[in-house]
């Protein structure tokens, strides 16, 4: 489409007289009909990235288990949470030079859009989710940490109940824990959620590093 645009924008110009394509008016609509072409392929490009990112999340066409690249989950999902995080949450990212580990992608995926949703529904105005991973002991672990409202310590014990409620006004997080952990445990690992009331939320994800 913008190849297109561009070739018709071209033509316009040589059809134009020499006097006429340097008039101000006609240089402004040009101008005009140019921004609008950046702003389509702009959009495309981004239509391609949220459809690139939606395919390696849900990886409905591969194998179940299978050796893959953890951060590239982790990124698909944050673009698709992209609208949630808009201009008030901002992600920073502290990435270890991880070798590919054998696991489920779509399940896996699944985990991290529930804690990255639950980080995000914490965080009340501006805040930060801060993603982390890093290998050690035979084990590689992707932390998320928030600066949401946090969760009561008599709370924080319940966390991974099936049964878990999150009526109370002052805890946001919770949403498809028990899942997450179910998830994790299958793979090998194990989550720990450190948080204090106020000061926000951190939550280990540990898997093996070899199959």
């Amino acid at each position: 489409m913008r190849d297109t645009l561009n070739r018709a924008l071209g033509k316009l110009r040589l059809a134009l007289s020499q006097e006429s394509a340097e008039d101000r008016t006609i240089q402004g609509i040009f101008k005009i009909i140019a921004d609008a072409n950046q702003g389509i392929a702009s959009g495309v490009e981004r239509v391609n990235e949220i459809v690139h990112s939606l395919r390696n999340y849900s990886r409905l066409d591969e194998a179940e288990f299978q050796v893959a690249d953890l951060h590239q989950g982790i990124e698909s999902t944050l673009l698709l949470l992209q609208s949630q995080l808009g201009n008030e949450i901002g992600v920073v990212k502290d990435y270890a030079d991880l070798e590919p580990i054998y696991f489920a992608p779509r399940q896996l995926n699944q985990v991290f859009m529930n804690l990255l949703l639950n980080a995000i529904q914490a965080i009340e105005g501006r805040g930060e989710i801060r993603i982390r991973t890093f290998e050690d002991d035979g084990k590689v672990h992707v932390q998320i940490e928030d600066t949401g409202a946090g969760i009561p310590p008599e709370r924080l014990e319940q966390i991974f109940d099936p049964g878990f409620s999150t009526t109370d006004s002052r805890m946001k997080m919770g949403f498809g824990l028990p899942t997450a952990y179910s998830v994790v445990q299958s793979h090998g690992g194990g989550i720990h959620i450190e948080s204090k009331v106020g000061k926000g939320t951190v939550v280990t994800i540990s898997l093996p590093a070899s199959g």
